[in-house]
């Protein structure tokens, strides 16, 4: 699931009871009113919303196999291809000017990142001699750094990378992580940690590249599956989480807001 730029709305995959499939809906926050955006009888999920709101990356996998498909927000349109290959390809993040980096799984399983130039359409990878799988990228707000998860050491871990021309590579996590996310304001990065702990880590640019700080803790017990069990709302930075309910397989969102006002606080000491 994943929150509109203006935070009034979220996407989210809900199971069809008739088909079987998954279909993208649109909940509206503020009027608690739901939409259903796709129809047909192959599964969409892990919408990504444009930057400017009017339409969404998600996966479809009419072909068998998952590609990348532009979804309107408005409905009533048919799902256009984006990224579609001999690949299990998955959106991972946009930038401002909505270059879109993806996820892409070959048929031995090894993942690379690749982007989707938004003026030409092409795709390219971005580390084609990658040695260990790389996956869940996700650019900054400003697009000059890149996080995402890679398995160089073993173990899946969290590293931010420069864009744009920049040199510089910065492993964030310890002991395991994956699918990170950015704060609004590029000033914090979230991942699942290795004990299935929603954590932060401060992020502070300086003049030779990036200033990391300790990960903080943000909530336990989360539900991790395929897909990251926490969104962001770009709007004012809260969280959305999503963990069991009631003990059993349901499952509920949990909005934890003001955490970015917390994090202000123990910077300062207060």
């Amino acid at each position: 699931f994943s929150f509109a730029p203006d935070g009034r709305t979220m996407c989210m995959a809900i199971p069809d009871a008739r088909t079987g499939t998954m279909d993208l809906w649109l909940q509206d926050l503020e009027r608690g009113l739901r939409t259903r955006l796709t129809f047909g009888t192959e599964s969409e999920w892990q919408g990504k919303f444009h930057p400017d709101g009017s339409w969404l990356a998600a996966v479809n996998d009419q072909l068998g196999h998952g590609g990348i498909y532009r979804v309107s927000s408005r409905g009533g349109e048919a799902p256009v291809p984006l990224v579609v290959d001999n690949n299990d390809n998955v959106p991972g993040g946009f930038t401002a000017d909505g270059a879109l980096y993806y996820q892409a799984t070959d048929s031995t399983a090894v993942q690379w990142i690749g982007v989707l130039d938004p003026v030409t359409g092409e795709t390219e990878l971005l580390h084609p001699n990658a040695a260990a799988s790389e996956r869940d990228p996700q650019p900054s707000p400003n697009g000059r750094w890149l996080a995402y998860s890679s398995f160089e050491t073993g173990n899946m871990e969290i590293y931010i990378e420069a864009l744009g021309g920049r040199t510089g590579r910065w492993r964030v996590s310890s002991d395991g992580g994956m699918m990170p996310a950015w704060s609004p304001d590029g000033d914090l990065l979230y991942y699942i940690a290795g004990n299935q702990t929603l954590v932060s880590v401060p992020v502070i640019e300086t003049d030779d590249g990036l200033d990391l700080g300790a990960p903080k803790s943000v909530t336990r017990a989360l539900e991790v599956s395929g897909t990251a069990p926490y969104a962001i709302d770009p709007s004012n930075g809260d969280l959305a989480v999503v963990r069991p309910s009631n003990g059993d397989a349901s499952r509920a969102l949990e909005l934890i807001t003001g955490w970015t006002r917390l994090v202000d606080r123990n910077r300062r000491g207060e």
